[in-house]
């Protein structure tokens, strides 16, 4: 029985999904900047907005100094 393979839009929906779930904002950003990776045929800047939306830049400093003290803890 053969099956229809999903679309390549769809595997990146699925895998940001399950990224924006088990990773820390800050190193999914980097990693979506690193890879430009389209989601939904959005570009890297649509998605930075998505993730980081709702957070001053006071706060996304707070996470990325968190991030560094974490990484090199």
């Amino acid at each position: 029985m053969e099956g229809k393979l999903p679309s390549q839009q769809e595997v990146r929906k699925e895998a940001l999904e399950i990224l924006e779930k088990h990773m820390d904002s800050v190193k999914l950003g980097i990693l979506v900047s690193m890879l430009q990776i389209p989601e939904n045929g959005n570009d890297y800047l649509e998605i930075r907005e998505k993730l980081f939306n709702d957070q001053t830049l006071t706060k996304l400093l707070e996470n990325v100094k968190a991030y560094e003290l974490r990484r090199l803890g």
